[in-house]
């Protein structure tokens, strides 16, 4: 938890307390009926930010697994501030305002803040090299344009969030 605490206090629009209830499941019916069509997804955020929903977490290796082969696996505690960070964002700038932000905008700045995708620089080039597509692409490729667009903006997040890409 300190980690994920830390990670998320390095966002300039993080509260000084960002506490969140967390509720961890093992698969089965809770993570079923709690994820719906998430059901892929290391975790969820819920009613507006303020409940992290975990799946699969091995709290002594700090990792989330989600299943076999690239992009089965991530630190736990970068999932929490990946989850986290949905509610900063939402605190931040309101419901509808995130609500109509492209995905890719979101999902990047949540991957950003927890300086971790699911995906690595090589797995990316593996799938795109053999035209294979992965869903946490869009996390990785995300994270890259926003880390892009923070750099060339002086790390201005409300001005990243203010831009009419959508």
């Amino acid at each position: 938890m300190e980690r994920a605490d830390t990670l998320v206090a390095a966002s300039p629009i993080a509260r000084d307390s960002e506490t969140r209830d967390i509720f961890f499941t093992r698969d089965g019916w809770r993570w079923v009926w709690l994820a719906n069509q998430s059901r892929g997804a290391f975790g969820l955020t819920r009613l507006a930010g303020q409940k992290l929903i975990i799946n699969r977490a091995d709290f002594d290796a700090d990792r989330v697994v989600r299943g076999p082969g690239v992009g089965g696996s991530r630190q736990l505690s970068s999932v929490i501030a990946h989850e986290k960070t949905h509610g900063v964002l939402l605190n931040h700038f309101g419901f509808v305002a995130m609500a109509l932000q492209p995905r890719w905008k979101v999902e990047g700045y949540c991957d950003h803040v927890a300086q971790e995708s699911a995906l690595s620089p090589s797995d990316v080039k593996n799938l795109e090299e053999s035209g294979q597509t992965h869903p946490a692409l869009m996390y990785y490729r995300g994270r890259k344009q926003v880390e892009q667009e923070l750099a060339s903006n002086g790390g201005d997040v409300t001005a990243l969030f203010s831009a009419e890409d959508f």
